[in-house]
């Protein structure tokens, strides 16, 4: 793997770009606001976002899926707050010299 010397990390949050794998159970099926901007005006010009990616995550009108792309892209989920403190507290068990259950109790008390 190529090192690299600086990283430069766009996040565009809460651009949503289409369903979640559990859109039904929020009332959010249909949710892509991207997708709808582009439908409404016809399609967007972003070249350089283009150039990065962003038609490799999604179909956008105006906005095309690059075979060679010049960045790394994602699309990301939001994780339930169980999924994540699970996930969290395997991190520290297995890097740290931590008592998890402590943790896990203070946890629980605050929810």
């Amino acid at each position: 793997m190529k090192k690299y010397k600086r990283v430069f990390l766009i996040v565009l949050d809460s651009l949503g770009i289409g369903d979640a794998h559990d859109a039904q159970q929020f009332d959010d099926l249909g949710a892509n606001t991207l997708g709808h901007i582009c439908e409404k005006v016809g399609g967007l010009d972003v070249p350089c976002l283009e150039g990065m990616g962003l038609g490799n995550i999604g179909n956008f009108k105006g906005i095309h899926a690059l075979k060679n792309q010049l960045a790394y892209t994602a699309r990301l989920e939001e994780v339930s707050k169980q999924v994540f403190l699970k996930n969290s507290l395997n991190y520290l068990k297995k890097r740290l010299d931590v008592n998890v259950l402590e943790i896990m109790q203070k946890v629980e008390q605050k929810f």
